[in-house]
Protein backbone atom coordinates (compact mmCIF):
# COMPACT_ATOMS: atom_id res chain seq x y z
CA UNK A 1 0.00 0.00 0.00
CA UNK A 2 3.23 2.33 0.61
CA UNK A 3 3.76 2.39 -3.57
CA UNK A 4 -0.19 3.24 -4.12
CA UNK A 5 0.26 6.45 -1.48
CA UNK A 6 3.20 7.33 -3.14
CA UNK A 7 1.93 7.29 -6.67
CA UNK A 8 -1.36 9.26 -5.11
CA UNK A 9 1.51 11.82 -3.48
CA UNK A 10 2.81 12.20 -6.71
CA UNK A 11 0.08 12.83 -8.85
CA UNK A 12 -1.31 15.52 -6.54
CA UNK A 13 2.37 17.36 -7.15
CA UNK A 14 1.85 17.09 -10.78
CA UNK A 15 -1.49 18.18 -11.22
CA UNK A 16 -1.51 20.90 -8.57
CA UNK A 17 2.24 21.92 -7.37
CA UNK A 18 2.04 22.87 -3.95
CA UNK A 19 0.21 20.61 -1.60
CA UNK A 20 0.35 20.40 1.63
CA UNK A 21 -1.44 17.76 4.91
CA UNK A 22 -4.77 18.82 5.39
CA UNK A 23 -6.51 19.75 8.79
CA UNK A 24 -4.24 19.05 11.60
CA UNK A 25 -2.60 16.58 10.28
CA UNK A 26 1.39 17.28 10.55
CA UNK A 27 2.66 14.74 7.79
CA UNK A 28 1.21 14.12 4.04
CA UNK A 29 1.40 10.18 5.34
CA UNK A 30 -1.51 11.00 7.60
CA UNK A 31 -3.85 12.37 5.36
CA UNK A 32 -4.99 8.66 3.62
CA UNK A 33 -8.44 6.55 4.31
CA UNK A 34 -8.82 3.28 3.36
CA UNK A 35 -12.38 2.23 2.16
CA UNK A 36 -14.46 -0.74 0.61
CA UNK A 37 -11.02 -1.82 -1.45
CA UNK A 38 -9.98 2.46 -2.15
CA UNK A 39 -7.08 4.58 -0.68
CA UNK A 40 -8.06 8.20 -0.36
CA UNK A 41 -5.25 10.65 -0.12
CA UNK A 42 -7.26 14.21 1.40
CA UNK A 43 -4.52 17.04 0.78
CA UNK A 44 -5.03 21.08 0.87
CA UNK A 45 -3.69 23.27 -1.75
CA UNK A 46 -1.92 26.78 -1.73
CA UNK A 47 -5.61 28.52 -2.24
CA UNK A 48 -6.34 26.58 1.07
CA UNK A 49 -9.09 24.14 -0.66
CA UNK A 50 -8.94 20.97 0.55
CA UNK A 51 -8.68 18.06 -2.49
CA UNK A 52 -9.10 14.43 -2.56
CA UNK A 53 -7.05 11.73 -4.53
CA UNK A 54 -8.52 7.64 -4.86
CA UNK A 55 -7.44 5.06 -5.89
CA UNK A 56 -8.07 1.22 -5.96
CA UNK A 57 -6.05 -1.17 -3.41
CA UNK A 58 -4.59 -4.05 -5.47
Amino acid sequence: MNEIKQQLINQAHREYRSISPCTAKATLQECFTQEAGMVCFWFNTADETTHMLVAELR
